[in-house]
Formats: structure tokens, C-alpha cells, sequence
């Protein structure tokens, strides 16, 4: 109906035009086309241009180009949806007075009962007298859709499958075992000495595994009863510790593993079986370190997820479950674990005394060898799914892809442009001296497509972090999760403005400057967490961390590795503040409306985590913006998230 009811908007003055003065000046039948022809074609061109003058002054042009472009097939459609009103509408108008007129519709009903037995006499006597008919052939038989069906269904399963084996060739990236360094010729000096180091490398693996193994499976077991949450800035940051762990250790395995896959190269026979027994420990620590990390938390779709993010800050690369997995189940892997069990005998280790000095690598080997035979069957199963997991999350990341054109084009693209901000320096400046590091910003920007979509008058939130000084005197630029971040924070931007502010928008988690990020918005307040010192200080540090990550085109709180711009202020402060979490189209996410909601409900009360600083407010009418008080600030819950047509 939208379509339909915006063409005959547009259309109803000349189309309405052209039919009086058609039938004004025509002279007959024969010349009824022409005339409307020639009253229709200027009025419908100067209707256009008006709308298109009309649009453009008060919109940007492609919103009146838009219009002009989609009104000639709204107008056909309003044009077709018309004369099919006007018939039904001429039915119900005979009905209705049908109904009032009671001794015309008995009569009516009277002969329709008459009718109905003539023709079913005439029907019985030509039954009689003439042969059936032989059934109509329908053009849509059972057979016919039956075969149209089976084709497309091919068509599906066969591009389902190419698709399939596409994604799964294009995402396996697992690490293989095969290959290594070329040990030929290799001093025997410096032969020995890469040996000392990789096996008190591998000393160092062994002795602290068994605690990793242990807060693998504790971690993954809390996780699913609910003890701790994926949402959780802490449980995330520990699970993340956990992650760090394990991917140095296992970084540090494939390298002994590369290293010295080659040992039968080696002429001298007892350093030739000291290398292998590195790359056989090695590998067998790596295997069961893997298993032990699949078979913790890949019952959990959601510890997947989690455990397939990146992150920069603690040298997680990205898909690294699925990469251990792939890992566990290639066939390259599995054959060279095979062969090198062939070739692990005694005698060998025997004869040069490398059993009891060496009895932590043996435990290993031999711990890892029942673990891989029973996981054999459910490794099995995984290596014939994963190339579904891979179809799958090939179609996420294409939807992902198209998610985020349209996202950015509607954050960026604007209906209408008034002109200029309608907040001025001195009330930047004067907004300068209230802030402190730490204070949460929430902004809006009117005539951004964006708004329509988004729940509140309130879209956007960003952190004031301060100026250089600011961050010196809380300490944190000794810290790395700041230090790591400090040369992009400590400029200026493009105009010459210094950066002060963290936030999170469509080029990703950015420093900007305050004239950038207030001055050009529309309406701006401030809200300061009431929670100590230090918390300000780790939230600060916690947000610097996530410097550099790309933006949530899904606004999703789930992942961490993506941020939307409430989700940086809510990884920062989760914790010492309850943020309200909500689910929304199946999605748990934080509009930034809902800072302002949990301001309004806990203001007054004991436990309040929020003191409001200030608010400006723009009025696009007069083309001004201006301090308001506490109580206005609370009101603008009830303002609509798009007030395009209002101001």
C-alpha cells in the first residue's frame, strides 16, 4: 500500500486535471486520447519538476531523484489498485443496498432457485443424450510439477555442493605436519646446541600442560552452567588469557615440529634419534593439547563463536577452533603421527641412553596414543562436517559482506542537509571544561538514513578519554593496553584538532577530536559513571585495548572482536556498571537510548551509576542549539528516533 498511496499522492492532481479538461475541450470519442494527451503530458512534466524543485529544496538531490525515478511505477500501480477499488466498491455499494430492499432479494432468490433447476434438468437430459466429454488436459499435471521439482532440486544440491566444496577449499588453512627444516648438512655444534634448546623448550610445554588441560576443561564447564557469560567483560578477558596460552604453546610445538621432521637427514645416529624423539614429543604434546581444547568447549555453539574471534591485543589470530580442528582431523596430520608410531621402538633410545633422561617425552607419547585412537570416531565425524561448517560460514560472511554495504550507506548517507552544525564552538568549548576522562558521550545526528532504523532519539555514544596530560596523570601511558595505542592517539586530526575521544563508528574503533565528534552533531550530553577512581582507570585501559577493531555491522554484544559504539563503552565498564542488555530481533545488543533510561530510572536512588554533566540541544528551526536542564535531558525518551518531517 505504501507504493500504491505515494503514486496517487503524487499523481491524483493532474491525472484528475487531464480527465476535465479532456472531456472539456475533446470532440468526440476519436479525438479523447488526443486531448488527454496533450493536457497530460505538460501537466505530468510540471508536476515532476515541481516535486523534483519541491524535494530539492528541502532534501539532499538523490532524495528527489529517488522520488522521481520510482513515482512512474508507483503511479501505474496506484492506477491498477483504483479501478479494482472502484469495481469492488460498486459490488459492496449493490450489496448494501440489496440488503435494505427485502422483498427485491427474495424475489431475486426466488428466480435464482428456478434457474438453478432448469439448468439442472437441461444438464440431466444432455447426460443423456450426448457422451462425457474426455478430461481436460490441464496444462500444471502431477507429473509435470513432480519433474519440474526433481530438476530444481538437482540444480540446488548441485550448487549446494559446488558451494560446499568451494568454502571448504577456500577455509582450510590448517597447519600441516608435513615438510620441515632441511637438517642435511647442518653442523653438528650447531646440531646440538638447537637440540638443548628444543628440548628444554619442550621441558617447559610438558611441565606447565597438565594445568592448562585442567583450566580448559574448568573454564569450558563454567561457561555451560551458566557461572560465567560470554558477555562478560572479565569471563572474557579470561577466557581469552586461556586462549593466549594455548596458542603460544601450541606455536611453540609446530615449531619444534618443523624443526626437526626431518631428523632421518641426520648421519649421527644418536643426535638423529634425539630429533626425532623432539618432533614425535612435539607433535604428540600438540595432538592431545588440541583434543583435550576441542573436546572442552566444541559442544558449545556459542564457545565456538567465541573461540573463533580475533584478537590483536592478546595475539589471538582469527577462526583458531576451527583451524585447531582442521588441525585434528587432516588426513596429512594423521599420517604422519601414524608413521611416526611405526618408527618409535625402544631398542633405539635404549642403546644411547635417552629413555630415563628423557622419561617426560616418553609419557607423553605414550599418554596421547590412547587419546587419539578413541577420538578417532568422533575426529571421523567432524572432518565430514566440517566442510558444512565451512559452506555455512561462507554464506554468513557473503551476508555479512551486503550487511555492511547497506549498513554503512545508510549511517552515512543523509536526507537532508540544513546547513551546517547547529552546535557552536563556544558551546564545544564550554562543553570542553565540564568533561572528564572516563564520561560517556551520547550524540545525535539529525537526517542520517540510519536514524528510521535505530530505537531512540538517542543513536550514537563515544568515551572522553581525555588529553595526553589527563591519561599521564592516571598513569596510563606506562600501561600496554594504552601505550600500544599511543602514537594514533597522541595527533591530530585532518582540521588540526587534537584527539580526546574513542568511539566506535562505520571505519571502525577510532581516536577523534571533540569538534569532530560533538561539534558535528545535532544534540550531545554527557553522563558520568559514579564508580572509583581505579575503575575509571582499568575502563579507560579496557577501551584503549579495543583501539583499532572494525565496527558491528551486526550489533551484536555477543562477539568482542567487532565493536558497535555502545558496546566499546559497555566492554569498558562492564562490571563496576549493570548495563541493561537487550534482545532485539533476536539479537542482544545496547541502544544507546538505554543509557538515558537506566539515568532516568536510578536517578535519586542510593545505588544511581550515572550524574548527568549537561545536554545541548539543537533545534533545527531556528538553527540554533542550547544548554538544558536534568528534567528536559529525561524527555527525550519519549522524542521519536526520526523527526524528519518535524523540524
Amino acid at each position: 500500500m505504501i507504493p500504491v498511496i505515494a503514486g496517487f499522492v503524487h499523481h491524483a492532481v493532474p491525472y484528475g486535471a487531464t480527465r476535465l479538461l479532456a472531456r472539456r475541450f475533446n470532440e468526440g470519442r476519436t479525438t479523447v486520447a488526443l486531448m488527454r494527451l496533450a493536457f497530460g503530458l505538460p501537466l505530468m512534466a510540471a508536476t515532476y519538476t515541481g516535486a523534483w524543485f519541491a524535494l530539492g529544496s528541502y532534501f539532499l538531490p538523490w532524495v528527489a531523484w529517488t522520488w522521481i525515478a520510482v513515482m512512474p511505477f508507483c503511479g501505474f500501480l496506484a492506477l491498477s489498485s483504483l479501478r479494482k477499488l472502484r469495481r469492488g466498491g460498486n459490488g459492496v455499494i449493490a450489496q448494501v443496498r440489496l440488503f435494505f430492499r427485502t422483498e427485491k432479494l427474495r424475489a431475486l432468490r426466488d428466480r435464482q432457485r428456478e434457474v438453478r433447476e432448469l439448468i439442472g434438468g437441461l444438464a440431466s437430459d444432455f447426460a443423456r443424450t450426448h457422451a462425457p466429454d474426455p478430461p481436460l488436459e490441464l496444462p500444471w499435471t502431477w507429473q509435470r510439477i513432480g519433474g519440474l521439482a526433481l530438476r530444481w532440486t538437482i540444480i540446488l544440491l548441485v550448487g549446494a555442493a559446488l558451494w560446499t566444496g568451494w568454502a571448504h577449499w577456500r577455509r582450510s588453512h590448517a597447519v600441516s605436519l608435513t615438510g620441515g627444516m632441511e637438517l642435511r648438512g647442518l653442523p653438528p655444534a650447531a646440531l646440538a646446541g638447537m637440540l638443548d634448546s628444543d628440548e628444554a623448550a619442550l621441558r617447559g610445554i610438558l611441565a606447565a600442560l597438565p594445568d592448562l588441560e585442567v583450566e580448559s576443561r574448568a573454564i569450558a564447564a563454567e561457561f555451560a552452567r551458566g557461572t560465567r557469560s560470554f558477555y562478560s567483560q572479565a569471563d572474557n578477558d579470561a577466557l581469552r588469557q586461556l586462549m593466549r596460552r594455548y596458542v603460544t604453546f601450541r606455536a611453540a610445538s609446530l615449531r619444534v615440529v618443523w624443526r626437526h621432521q626431518k631428523s632421518m637427514q641426520i648421519t649421527d645416529e644418536r643426535q638423529r634419534t634425539r630429533s626425532f624423539l623432539c618432533a614425535y614429543t612435539a607433535a604428540s604434546a600438540l595432538a592431545s593439547m588440541s583434543l583435550n581444547f576441542v573436546e572442552s568447549f566444541g559442544g558449545s555453539a556459542d564457545a565456538v563463536r567465541k573461540l573463533n574471534e580475533a584478537e590483536p591485543s592478546w595475539d589471538i589470530p582469527p577462526a583458531i577452533f576451527d583451524t585447531v580442528r582442521r588441525g585434528l582431523t587432516s588426513p596429512a596430520n594423521r599420517s604422519a603421527l601414524e608413521k611416526a608410531a611405526s618408527r618409535y621402538t625402544r631398542e633405539p633410545f635404549a642403546r644411547h641412553d635417552l629413555i630415563v633422561p628423557y622419561a617426560l617425552f616418553h609419557a607423553a607419547i605414550a599418554k596421547s596414543q590412547p587419546l587419539l585412537r578413541e577420538a578417532t570416531v568422533g575426529l571421523s565425524a567432524d572432518a565430514m562436517t566440517q566442510p558444512l561448517r565451512d559452506a555455512r560460514d561462507e554464506g554468513m560472511e557473503v551476508l555479512y559482506d551486503v550487511q555492511t554495504y547497506v549498513s554503512s550507506w545508510m549511517g552515512d548517507t543523509k536526507l537532508r542537509d540544513p546547513g551546517g552544525p547547529l552546535i557552536a564552538p563556544a558551546q564545544v568549548a564550554e562543553l570542553r571544561a565540564k568533561l572528564r576522562p572516563g564520561d560517556i558521550i551520547i550524540e545525535r545526528r539529525n537526517w542520517y538514513v540510519s536514524n528510521a532504523f535505530l530505537p531512540g532519539y538517542w543513536p550514537h555514544a563515544a568515551l572522553y578519554v581525555g588529553v595526553p596530560d589527563d591519561l599521564r596523570a592516571l598513569g596510563l601511558d606506562s600501561d600496554p593496553r594504552v601505550s600500544a595505542h599511543w602514537k594514533n592517539y597522541d595527533r591530530a586530526d585532518a582540521t588540526g584538532h587534537r584527539h580526546v575521544v574513542l568511539e566506535s563508528i562505520s571505519e571502525g574503533v577510532v581516536f577523534t577530536s571533540l569538534e569532530h565528534s560533538v561539534g558535528e552533531a545535532d544534540s550531545v550530553a554527557v553522563l558520568r559513571p559514579r564508580i572509583a577512581a581505579a575503575e575509571v582507570r582499568e575502563a579507560l585501559a579496557r577501551a584503549f585495548s579495543h583501539a583499532g577493531k572494525p565496527y558491528d555491522f551486526k550489533f551484536d554484544c555477543f562477539s568482542s572482536d567487532k565493536l558497535v559504539c555502545t558496546e566499546l563503552i559497555y566492554r569498558a565498564y562492564d562490571g563496576p556498571i549493570q548495563f541493561p542488555l537487550k534482545n532485539i530481533m533476536g539479537t542482544t545488543t545496547l541502544p544507546a537510548i538505554e543509557f538515558v533510561r537506566k539515568f532516568a530510572n536510578e536517578r535519586g536512588t542510593p545505588g544511581a551509576q550515572f550524574e548527568f554533566i549537561c545536554c545541548i540541544e539543537g533545534d533545527q528551526r531556528t538553527r540554533t542549539a542550547r544548554f538544558v536542564d536534568e528534567t528536559r535531558f529525561v524527555k527525550t525518551l519519549d522524542l521519536p528516533g526520526s523527526d524528519l518531517l518535524l523540524k
